[in-house]
């Protein structure tokens, strides 16, 4: 096997391998990148290694152009290689970007995104780690999907291209899990973040236009900063949707923390912080409705909010209210301002549902699909740290987890390092993939031939029951309806189609 620094394992390359195709089925307006050696039909993915046996390259222009290789190529940010992660991300046009396979990306220097991106993990666990991490800097309409963001570092004084037009100079990051600075139209959706240096998402400069929802965020101090400055007037304007996430264990401070702008905090579930949950300062509007909130037990830390570095009569008149929130464990909200509807206009992007139904809203966020990291997938990246505390750098590998890639379900082997089982079946663990690891088992052998059964007498007596009521019908000439009743497994249209009232299937609009 070739390993390849900042990219995943590959098995050795044949003598020759034409580039594919790129693939342009995303959406009329959006193409469809991979990279990985991995050739298929559909869109295609891209990581942020170098060339792999085969480069898969986001243009068709740089698809002809590139060849195969067999040897390992240093990476370099400024010159990123066609099929790479880095290589999709500054590309001009619409891409909507997939993965492989399962990857461990260990980013040397900020991932910078170009506007129009799709970033799209479902279907593989997608780690990304390392330098910077992710960057969006001026730019718009990027999707953030399914992603693992952990033990990001501050990195930088080089050279990184973030166009295929324009190479520049980069200071010393951050460390944030994402950057967002001065960018709008963006969606952060089912992503897993955890132990960065700074904030796990900090969104400053006139960043406006964002949604953050059904996401974990665990172990972190200082969770999501809106906001850069008290005194920064382009931040009044900002919008931003929280929604559907869920704070989970280990978490201190910032969820989010706001300066200035209109933020909507719906359906959440807090389960846990040190210090405060959501905080502000320069008199932002925050409007907080069918969360639920859970007090730690320190007696001195029930309070949900604060106002930072700010006097009660500085802060009276800023409008901060709880609409239909629960709290618990003696968890309380200050609220302040009018309290009227209007007020709240701007900070209003969704519907909430009910608070009685977190558990239910937020069961299923963060990161898809991922059975052997069950709930808390930051705990596995925890794990690989400790494995190998040298690996952070440079390289990556490739992750293997049983039973993940949609092929059957785990057998043998702990499961508790990735690789160690083996898959077996076809396609058992499709819904373990899709609602995470509360799929059941598949149905013994006894119980199948049961359901069967059933399904045969109840189809036999709705034959019976309806041929009887045909022939009374004919008889009498009742005919009211001139159609048909539904057959059996099919729908009305006339009635809500199955699964719609389902509170978990709510997604938030992107907040303009």
């Amino acid at each position: 096997m070739y390993q390849y620094p900042e990219g995943k394992c590959y098995p050795p390359p044949p003598p020759t391998m034409a580039a594919p195709k790129t693939s342009s089925r995303a959406s009329p307006e959006t193409q469809s990148t991979i990279a990985g050696g991995a050739t298929q039909t559909g869109p295609t993915t891209a990581n942020d290694s170098p060339t792999a046996p085969s480069d898969s390259a986001t243009q068709p222009s740089a698809a002809k152009a590139a060849s195969s290789t067999s040897s390992p190529t240093l990476p370099d940010p400024a010159n990123p290689t066609p099929g790479t992660l880095r290589y999709g991300v500054i590309q001009s046009e619409p891409l909507w970007i997939i993965f492989s396979g399962n990857m461990l990306i260990k980013l040397k220097h900020e991932l910078i995104v170009n506007s129009f991106k799709t970033i799209d993990g479902r279907g593989a666990n997608i780690q990304i780690t390392g330098g910077g991490c992710i960057t969006l800097q001026y730019i718009s309409n990027v999707i953030i999907h399914n992603i693992h963001v952990s033990h990001c570092v501050p990195s930088g004084n080089t050279m990184i291209r973030s166009t295929p037009t324009h190479v520049g100079h980069r200071g010393i990051s951050d460390g944030d899990g994402i950057s967002i600075f001065n960018s709008h139209d963006l969606w952060i959706d089912h992503c897993s973040l955890s132990y960065c240096t700074d904030g796990l998402i900090d969104a400053i400069m006139g960043s406006t236009g964002i949604t953050i929802s059904n996401s974990y965020f665990a172990h972190h101090n200082e969770v999501m900063l809106l906001g850069h400055d008290d005194k920064y007037l382009p931040d009044s304007g900002m919008q931003v949707t929280i929604a559907f996430n869920h704070f989970g264990v280990g978490l201190v401070q910032r969820m989010p923390r706001c300066r200035r702008g209109y933020i909507h905090v719906v359906n959440n579930d807090f389960t846990e912080w040190k210090m405060y949950a959501i905080g502000g300062s320069a008199n932002p509007t925050i409007n907080s409705q069918g969360n639920r909130y859970t007090a730690p037990v320190d007696p001195d830390a029930k309070e949900v909010t604060k106002r930072v570095d700010t006097n009660e009569k500085d802060w009276t008149d800023w409008n901060w209210r709880t609409d239909g929130d629960i709290m618990v464990n003696g968890a309380f909200f200050v609220p302040s301002g009018q309290g009227l509807t209007a007020q709240y206009a701007k900070a209003s992007s969704v519907e909430p549902k009910s608070a009685a139904l977190i558990t239910q809203l937020t069961s299923n966020s963060g990161v898809f699909g991922d059975p052997s990291l069950g709930c808390h997938p930051e705990e596995r990246l925890e794990t690989l740290a400790e494995e190998d505390p040298n690996s952070w750098g440079d390289t990556s590998v490739s992750i293997s987890y049983p039973g993940v890639n949609g092929v059957g379900t785990s057998t043998g082997g702990s499961g508790s390092d990735g690789g160690s089982g083996s898959s077996s079946g076809d396609g058992g663990n499709f819904f373990g993939m899709i609602f995470g690891s509360s799929a059941p088992p598949p149905p013994s052998s006894s119980t199948t031939t049961t359901i069967l059964l059933s399904l045969s007498i109840i189809l036999s007596l709705y034959i019976t029951t309806n041929y009887v009521r045909h022939v009374a019908g004919r008889i009498l000439q009742t005919a009211r309806h001139p159609f048909p009743g539904t057959f059996f497994g099919r729908w009305r249209s006339d009635r809500e189609p199955p699964g719609s009232s389902d509170p978990s299937c709510s997604s938030p609009m992107l907040h303009r």
